[in-house]
């Protein structure tokens, strides 16, 4: 098992949550269009950090890092959007 893609998956789960908690905050009354910025906010975030280390040279550069961090976004704002409901 790769720990990197480990972390990536655990930082998108917090990144997911923290994203999804606070564009709610400012967008309370449609959760349609706080998931959707939200999971595009995740995206953003786990796939630049990751040019930005190919562009710096330090780190590896992998594209799969990227998508066990959305995947961490997508179960960390599915949390959140279960924990709105119930």
């Amino acid at each position: 098992m790769n720990w990197e893609k480990c972390i990536h998956f655990l930082v998108g789960i917090s990144v997911g949550v923290a994203g999804q908690i606070l564009i709610w905050w400012f967008i309370p009354q449609q959760i349609k269009l706080v998931t959707v910025v939200s999971l595009l906010l995740v995206m953003v975030l786990n796939y630049g950090f990751e040019l930005y280390s190919k562009v710096r040279g330090k780190g590896s550069y992998e594209v799969l890092n990227p998508a066990a961090g959305t995947i961490g976004g997508a179960v960390g704002m599915a949390a959140i959007l279960l924990a709105q409901f119930y």
